[in-house]
């Protein structure tokens, strides 16, 4: 069979959204947003990708705010061919290698819940794989997101007209490929998602 070679780029935006619980309401009311409007890192710009390969960033989640919460994650088809997405596989880890999710990408929709103290960060891996595929799947390509949320805000999903996160696929625009920050405001926690350090990996480079 034919090599699939695929263009990956993967972005990473969460629009700010803001949240309260009933036991601070009146606190949290007295908040004003973040401003964070455009924010959008461009997190990989791959090409020449083919069944087998896989991809690794580290993302540094951060907790600005002055309470301790826990977070999670999950993702979402925005865009593109929904078969492709529906193939990919991904694995996240913590920085101890610890595996907090391990299987289809579609299937992602959170994994143990992670504490993190005011003003803590922490690393999480996270492993596109692209398994074995057929011709059928040349030169297509996929949009989706990777939404993180604190617990028990609105289900963790991005504003319905938030820009989409990660997109797999040739013919990507110079529209999509920009550089900025990335955050989210939740009820006085924000997180920060800094793109600190780039990894290109393969599967034989990923922790052994």
């Amino acid at each position: 069979m034919r090599s699939i070679l695929l263009t990956i780029t993967i972005l990473l935006l969460c629009s700010p959204i803001q949240v309260f619980s009933e036991a601070n309401t009146e606190e949290a009311n007295s908040l004003e947003e973040a401003d964070i409007s455009e924010a959008q890192e461009v997190l990989f710009n791959v090409s020449n990708f083919k069944p087998g390969d896989s991809f690794t960033q580290v993302l540094i989640v951060k907790n600005s705010g002055q309470e301790d919460f826990e977070y999670n994650a999950k993702s979402n088809f925005t865009a593109g061919y929904k078969d492709l997405y529906e193939q990919l596989l991904v694995k996240v880890e913590d920085a101890n290698k610890t595996v907090l999710y391990e299987g289809s990408l579609s299937s992602f929709s959170k994994f143990a819940s992670r504490s993190l103290v005011s003003g803590g960060t922490e690393d999480l891996f996270f492993t596109i794989v692209i398994p074995d595929l057929d011709n059928k799947f040349q030169g297509t390509f996929c949009e989706f997101e990777f939404g993180l949320y604190v617990e028990g805000t609105i289900g963790g999903i991005l504003p319905a007209d938030g820009p989409k996160v990660p997109s797999i696929g040739p013919g990507m625009t110079d529209e999509i490929i920009t550089s900025t920050s990335a955050a989210l405001f939740t009820g006085g926690m924000m997180f920060y998602l800094l793109q600190r350090r780039r990894k290109q990996i393969k599967n034989n480079e990923i922790r052994p």
